[in-house]
């Protein structure tokens, strides 16, 4: 018998693998280890294995005549469960490496829970799982998850779920870990029966051992239980000992959420900060928006400012109170004498609603309850917030910009489905009278008095231009890109051009778009902004199609049952160049009809001709 020392990041089956041996051999003769590590391929390092000496096998078989052995080759299965928001993270594509190596399909994607299940070599050592399309990935070390029983073990489980431990000495339960068990004891309170001590006990590291060991989910956000008749009471001042910590909120980070870029511009910093200022001094908006999927948590990073440290250490016990959604905020902050600032990171004990909206303002109410002498009020946040319908999928290179969650989210508040969704928001485009949000302006097609002679090509441009004005091919990028922000991306783009026109020009951006000869003219409404864009002679153009049915964005018209309705009533007369002014519009071409006019349907990167 032989003894084995664990070291960090090994398995029982890459220790098989190096003496030659089945792991389940291995396991069997360990007693006093398998009972306390319930998981032969979670190990601590420091771990004993015994090593039994090989044994012989015989097996009977008839003489004269071959016979073959297989010795059949170790192999280890990878599985993670990836959540987003609290949510399984379900059918996103992703790429995983080992050891440097793509190992995945390229259409390997997550399943219904979220979980990503691969083979990888039994001496593998690391790797990346990357989501491309999300700007996500997560760094691998294979074998590298200490028994959940061990301070190093529940630990890393908290960290992994998004609990902040802090610097802690692993044989330290500090204030920070003390405030991460509580919350997770609080949030796995009903699911398995833990109290909210703030103390790693077996109860505690068995939720996390159960947790990680199986594919699983999170259990349900409690509802506050309120009387709707009766607003929540306000926090009351008292009077208290004046040596007890003031503070005031200062700044507020929110995590879990869909970041929303400015119409062509980031958002700097924070989501709120007190008295912003751009870095010339010039008072900024406090407020950046926030949006998040519909029934997660929030989650925020909460900065106080201390106006008055304590005498002695003590906990206060941080409150965040908003009414319409009903969401609060709760946690700790340990507070030392000298302190003038405080940080805690908070999780709101209520889900949003699970429906697509927006709350403007959402109001937060902070108290600050020091040592138990009462909450005192410690600041007021206004935000913007928006609901999505799901998570994002974006095109690539493109953000979620702030005029189409805007338009989205107000006009579908209360649906949970991408067909209703589509309805309401739909009727926007129809006014035609979208309003970017970065700075007031009605967004136009084709404005034949905007300065720019060319309109924008692409929704980042059109929104990010002075002018807001841009082209059919921008217009119906903005609407997919709309639906694209809620999750949906069963809409297609279709392009319209005279049948002698090759389709596939318009399709190459490094060849551009060159009417040769033949080109239309549409006549059946204004332009987005309401601008009479229509004695624009065109090349081609570009709508899209949803759930079969035919939108215009540039004119908001339709929907069509097909493209073929778009184009019996859209479609004026085909036109041609005028050799004596080859650059202006063309002339009116009798020659060719509206069934002269083909319309392909875009499906990733192919074309479908359907009309």
């Amino acid at each position: 018998m032989r003894k084995h020392e664990v070291t960090q990041g090994e398995t029982m089956l890459e220790i098989a693998k190096r003496w030659d041996m089945l792991p389940e051999t291995i396991w069997q003769a360990n007693g006093e280890l398998s009972q306390k590590r319930k998981d032969m391929n979670v190990l601590l390092p420091g771990d004993l294995v015994d090593i039994p000496d090989a044994g012989e096998k015989s097996e009977q078989c008839a003489t004269t005549k071959h016979h073959r052995f297989v010795l059949k080759p170790l192999a280890a299965m990878y599985r993670v469960q990836i959540f987003r928001a609290e949510r399984p993270f379900a059918e996103r594509k992703y790429v995983l490496t080992v050891d440097n190596r793509v190992v995945s399909d390229p259409e390997a994607k997550t399943d219904a829970k979220g979980v990503v299940c691969h083979p990888i070599p039994v001496d593998a050592v690391g790797g990346t799982l990357s989501f491309p399309l999300y700007d996500l990935t997560f760094d691998l070390r294979f074998g590298n998850l200490d028994p959940a029983n061990e301070d190093s073990g529940w630990r890393q489980r908290l960290r992994q779920l998004g609990y902040d431990v802090g610097d802690d000495d692993e044989d330290v339960v500090g204030p920070m870990t003390k405030e991460a068990l509580g919350r997770f004891q609080l949030r796995f309170k009903d699911k398995y029966g833990l109290d909210a001590t703030g103390e790693p006990d077996d109860g505690t590291k068995k939720a996390l051992e159960d947790f990680f060991s199986t594919v699983n989910e999170f259990p349900p956000l409690p509802k506050l239980q309120r009387d709707p008749l009766k607003p929540p009471a306000a926090a009351k001042a008292v009077n208290v000992d004046p040596q007890h910590t003031r503070m005031e909120i200062r700044q507020l980070e929110f995590s879990g959420n869909v970041p929303v870029e400015n119409d062509g511009y980031p958002f700097v910093g924070p989501q709120w900060v007190k008295d912003r200022k751009h870095p010339n001094g010039s008072p900024l908006p406090e407020a950046h928006p926030l949006c998040y999927v519909r029934a997660t948590a929030m989650v925020v990073k909460a900065t106080f400012a201390v106006s008055k440290p304590p005498a002695a250490v003590e906990t206060v016990v941080i409150i965040g109170t908003a009414k319409d959604p009903e969401v609060e905020f709760r946690g700790t902050v340990t507070v030392e004498p000298g302190a003038t600032t405080a940080t805690a990171t908070l999780q709101a004990a209520d889900a949003l609603p699970d429906e697509v909206s927006f709350f403007d303002p959402l109001e937060i109410e902070w108290t600050a309850d020091a040592a138990g002498e009462g909450p005192q009020p410690a600041g007021k946040t206004k935000h913007v917030l928006y609901l999505t319908l799901d998570f994002p999928k974006m095109r690539p290179f493109t953000n979620v910009y702030w005029t189409i969650l805007d338009v989205s989210c107000r006009e579908g508040k209360g649906t949970t489905t991408g067909r209703a969704l589509m309805a309401k928001a739909w009727k926007k485009f129809k006014d035609r009278k979208i309003e970017r949000k970065r700075n007031p302006r009605v967004l136009t097609f084709w404005n034949p008095d905007c300065p720019k002679p060319q309109a924008d090509n692409t929704p980042g441009a059109m929104l990010n231009s002075p002018y807001g004005n841009g082209t059919c091919d921008a217009w119906s990028w903005l609407f997919i890109d709309m639906l694209n922000a809620h999750g949906v991306t069963n809409a297609h783009r279709v392009l319209v051009v005279h049948r002698l026109q090759d389709p596939k020009v318009f399709l190459d951006p490094t060849l551009g778009v060159i009417v040769t000869e033949h080109g239309f003219e549409v006549t059946t409404a204004d332009g987005q902004g309401h601008v009479e864009a229509v004695t624009k002679q065109f090349g081609n153009h570009w709508m899209v199609q949803y759930d079969d049915k035919v939108y215009d964005p540039s004119y908001g018209i339709g929907p069509y049952l097909d493209a073929a309705g778009w184009r019996d009533v859209a479609w004026s007369h085909m036109t041609k160049t005028d050799p004596a002014n080859p650059l202006g519009l063309g002339l009116k071409d009798d020659a060719y009809g509206k069934t002269d006019l083909y319309c392909y349907r875009v499906v990733n990167g192919q074309l479908q001709r359907i009309a």
